[in-house]
């Protein structure tokens, strides 16, 4: 049962990331301002995440 619950607060953070994935491979190609964007977004994922503990 334990371990179900941490599957279950790891799935958002793994559906998040896959679907994150174009971003991460177009980013050499994105400009300063649309990069500091994706951190932005990085950033605030790794708070909220931090938060559901």
């Amino acid at each position: 049962m334990k371990h179900a619950l941490v599957v279950l607060k790891i799935l958002p953070v793994l559906f998040v990331v896959v679907l994150s994935a174009p971003a991460w491979l177009t980013w050499p190609f994105l400009s300063g301002q649309r990069q500091q964007v994706v951190l932005d977004m990085v950033k605030t994922l790794a708070e909220w995440t931090r938060n559901t503990k």
